[in-house]
């Protein structure tokens, strides 16, 4: 190959890079919810980078068919369980299903190091944007202007750090929002981080650094995935490590959990009993709720309509709440997998649960799908194209030899086999 050939397809690979990352960015804002960026026209960049990037075609290949077909399968229960289709909230949802299917189609191709390689420097650097938040709201706060929406105050940056107080009386350490404008949603990214850092790159600064970086979200369940990611690898650690390395992870890893494991039970304790107590009030009221809900329509579900679960909390709300509850049947549920479950119906609930168990991007796919969905619990983002990406992978045809993506291993039979590398474009 020529010296000016090898530089053109260097420089094509580089904006190829660019190209992914950029829309791999955006399928994380849109699943976490960026208050200045409508979905729609982020969907429209998705889709414009992933036509640049990958033959439309692909998205028909014949490992897809499952998903085709479960999408078909929730446009069939939203119609029932809905008593009919909303243009808004059916066309929002399934923005995100086909921005779930372009990121899946962009990645689908690549080697499993893309994604990764591509997430760690996203997701480093948001660790690095959540602890300055912290560091200098404490030092400089009159740096961050005001920033009204809604019912909300939040305190910024130029965007890039923010927080914003839950109560009239602040605490002088802040939450990190981050881009979300949401501590519990940042707190995901972080841990995807620190599952990455933790059990693929085993990088022990990036461990820290992701550690500090839930932390500063001051996030219940961020401390308890991070407490789940930590005991996890320090008990495969264990297991696995040469004799001679056993007494370092024996001793560095309970330094970073236990910590963890007290500043997250002080926080629990001031969400359950203390000032942020009506926190745990909601989500009591979104789980009992939701059941309710599910066991009204437990095949169908209600479909995507806020409309109509807020007609449905009327008449099945949790009563035994502490909440006001002309308010409470107002919210929108935080529980992401309960959310899913009274959308789409159980059937489809499953579906949906084992693909992300059987997703394809990740390794130790049971650790790793057990603190997304503990994730969930507190935040409905399953149905976010980021997520959905991840779900959808799991649904691919593994039988088939011509599974798309590249250097996976995937169960067939007793043993795990390599699938073959999918033929070049």
């Amino acid at each position: 190959m020529s010296a000016a050939a090898a530089e053109g397809r260097i420089q094509q690979e580089s904006f190829r890079t660019i190209l992914r990352r950029t829309a791999l960015l955006i399928g994380i804002l849109m699943s976490g919810g960026h208050l200045f960026f409508p979905r729609l026209p982020m969907f429209g960049v998705i889709l414009v980078i992933f036509l640049l990037y990958r033959d439309p075609a692909q998205l028909l290949r014949r490992e897809l068919a499952s998903i085709w077909w479960l999408l078909l399968a929730v446009l069939v229960m939203a119609l029932i369980g809905g008593g009919g289709i909303s243009a808004v909230p059916f066309a929002n949802r399934y923005a995100n299903f086909f921005a779930g299917m372009f990121l899946l189609g962009i990645y689908m191709l690549e080697p499993r190091k893309s994604i990764i390689d591509d997430l760690v420097i996203i997701l480093r650097l948001m660790a690095i944007q959540a602890i300055l938040t912290v560091i200098i709201a404490f030092i400089f706060p009159s740096y961050f202007g005001m920033l009204i929406y809604g019912d909300t105050a939040y305190r910024t940056i130029f965007l890039l750090f923010t927080y914003h107080d839950v109560l009239a009386v602040s605490s002088r350490i802040k939450r990190a929002d981050g881009f979300f404008f949401e501590p519990g949603v940042y707190h995901i990214y972080l841990n995807i981080f620190l599952y990455i850092v933790l059990f693929l790159r085993k990088n022990v600064r990036d461990v820290a650094l992701a550690v500090i970086g839930v932390v500063a979200t001051q996030s219940t369940m961020g401390f308890a995935v991070t407490a789940f990611l930590l005991t996890a690898a320090y008990t495969r650690g264990v297991q696995t490590v040469h004799i001679s390395a056993k007494l370092v992870v024996a001793m560095f890893v309970p330094l970073l959990i236990l910590p963890v494991m007290w500043i997250g039970y002080n926080n629990y304790i001031d969400k359950t009993q203390g000032a942020l107590r009506g926190s745990a009030w909601a989500r009591e009221y979104d789980l009992y709720t939701g059941l309710r809900i599910i066991a009204e329509y437990p095949l169908t579900g209600i479909g995507f309509d806020l409309d109509r679960y807020a007609e449905a909390a009327q008449r099945f709300g949790y009563r035994g709440t502490q909440l006001d509850l002309n308010s409470a049947a107002e919210r929108v549920s935080s529980n992401g997998v309960i959310t899913l479950a009274f959308m789409v119906g159980l059937p489809l609930f499953f579906v949906f649960v084992i693909g992300l168990f059987r997703q394809r991007f990740f390794p130790n796919r049971f650790i790793f799908g057990t603190a997304l969905l503990m994730c969930f619990l507190t935040e409905a983002l399953m149905l976010t194209p980021f997520f959905l990406m991840i779900m959808f992978s799991g649904l691919l045809n593994a039988a088939s030899p011509r599974l798309a993506i590249r250097g996976m291993r995937v169960a067939q039979g007793p043993r795990a086999a390599r699938v073959p590398v999918a033929p070049a474009e």
